[in-house]
């Protein structure tokens, strides 16, 4: 048995009816290129028998009594009819309807009787494509261990899974923990915490102290609850609508140089100016910068990266308001510095040591009245979105012998923030996955195709 950390059980605690916590990784694939061809039964087995060999995809959630502690994790048997499924899209298999098969998919939460993962297999992609749909819990993978989990699973040459089927499954399930079992580990694992809180009040004085001071010292840092109301500043729905496009990597990178910024800023700019088209033509452009939450990994050198999540979130100001692109693009770049100043003066890890320490009943009680009420629209905004900019292999790599040919990665979406915009770079191209609620996608059109736009508006603007 081994305890979830307060961030990994964060993650369990903020899922509701609405707010599903998992990720979806959607990768095309080109099945022709398996050596003695695609064979579902094979393909299943190789993914399940490397995924078990990563702790998070072989245990399920056992909860303590009355919630006093955050779950824990024991050993599972993993079924492979349950964690891989199988699907065909009706012909001619098109990219709306994959985008609307996704869609769906990522509606569906996971079951918490069981390890929290599953893969789809999608076949019946236009061109003799098919898909791989990967639907993991978020209280076991965040951008780093996802990375990982790819460089499991994949491989840098098809290499033909192995024939050898296992009838049902790997594993085998650990007994359940005895009520006195469970309640004596909780006791365990929170004597300490009245130390640990004294500790984290005195280190959140302290870097509080300093924030301030890189506030006063620093126009450019953009703040939580200075959002404007947008059409995403909603409470959720349970139903997800997701888009996805590519832009070309080299652009992306003569736009760096061009510009003296970074790749991320780049990405947050191009957000900005397919963000600012699409309000405009809704009718509903704000006045001021939209605040983007930007996922930054709070890992410490060495640390593992497969089971447990280290994450905090910078925020950063998207200049709608501005026309010039180039405009933008400085606005950006000074924004991003001033939010690192003060995530060096928080520390990447402060947040985590706070929910570490918050009651998890009281925590996840707390998060289902919250979207039962709806009270993301009883207040302003604390953020309008979440984008993240996540850097893949600049080579080819193969699922189960099939050629990888794009990879699109969608987070989750938030109350009060129903817009999640995350860029995979893979080999010369970006790939974009965008996740809304379907209402308000129809309402701001597709920001995907709005992202491949702006960068094109932005290599004009470097031509210029």
């Amino acid at each position: 048995m081994q305890r979830l950390s307060g961030v990994d059980a964060a993650f369990l605690y903020m899922e509701t009816p609405a707010q599903h916590m998992h990720g979806v990784g959607v990768t095309v694939v080109d099945p022709s290129t398996i050596p003695g061809g695609y064979d579902f039964d094979a393909m299943r087995a190789e993914f399940v028998r490397r995924l078990v060999a990563l702790p998070g995809f072989r245990r399920r959630l056992v909860q303590f009594p009355f919630g006093l502690d955050h779950p824990a994790w024991i050993d599972a048997r993993v079924e492979l009819a349950s964690h891989i499924i199988r699907a065909t899209l009706p012909e001619p298999g098109s990219q709306q309807q994959f985008e609307e098969f996704v869609g769906h998919y990522a509606s569906e939460p996971l079951r918490r009787d069981r390890p929290l993962w599953q893969f789809c297999l999608l076949e019946g992609l236009e061109g003799g494509r098919m898909a791989i749909l990967a639907k993991v819990h978020h209280c076991i993978v965040d951008g780093v261990s996802g990375a990982q989990m790819l460089r499991e699973i994949y491989d840098l040459e098809p290499v033909a899974p192995p024939r050898e089927l296992h009838p049902e499954g790997y594993g085998e399930d650990e007994a359940t923990p005895s009520l006195f079992q469970l309640a004596a580990a909780s006791i365990a694992a929170r004597v300490g915490d009245p130390a640990r809180a004294a500790a984290v009040v005195r280190e959140t004085l302290v870097s509080a102290a300093e924030a301030i001071v890189s506030l006063s010292a620093d126009a450019n840092i953009t703040l939580p609850m200075a959002a404007p109301a947008t059409p995403f500043s909603h409470a959720l729905t349970p139903r997800r609508a997701v888009s996805f496009a590519r832009a070309s990597l080299a652009d992306v990178k003569l736009l760096r140089t061009a510009f003296g910024a970074t790749v991320n800023d780049v990405v947050l700019a191009a957000c900005t100016i397919a963000l600012r088209r699409r309000l405009d033509e809704a009718g509903v452009l704000p006045d001021r910068p939209l605040v983007a939450s930007v996922p930054v990994s709070a890992r410490r050198a060495g640390e593992e990266a497969s089971s447990f999540n280290r994450v905090s979130a910078m925020f950063i100001g998207l200049p709608v308001h501005i026309e010039d692109s180039l405009g933008v693009v400085r606005e950006i770049a000074a924004s991003t510095a001033a939010a690192k100043k003060i995530m060096a003066s928080m520390g990447a890890n402060l947040l985590g040591e706070w929910v570490e320490l918050l009651p998890p009943l009281l925590f996840a009680q707390a998060m289902q009245l919250y979207s039962a009420l709806k009270m993301a629209e009883r207040h302003a905004p604390v953020h309008n979105l979440v984008i993240s900019n996540v850097p893949g292999p600049p080579f080819p790599f193969f699922a189960g012998g099939a050629r990888v040919l794009a990879v699109y990665p969608l987070g989750p979406i938030l109350e009060g923030a129903a817009l999640n915009v995350t860029v995979f770079s893979y080999q010369d191209a970006i790939d974009i996955g965008v996740v809304t609620c379907p209402s308000l996608a129809q309402e701001v059109g597709s920001i995907s195709t709005a992202f491949v736009e702006a960068i094109d508006e932005l290599k004009r603007c470097a031509g210029a």
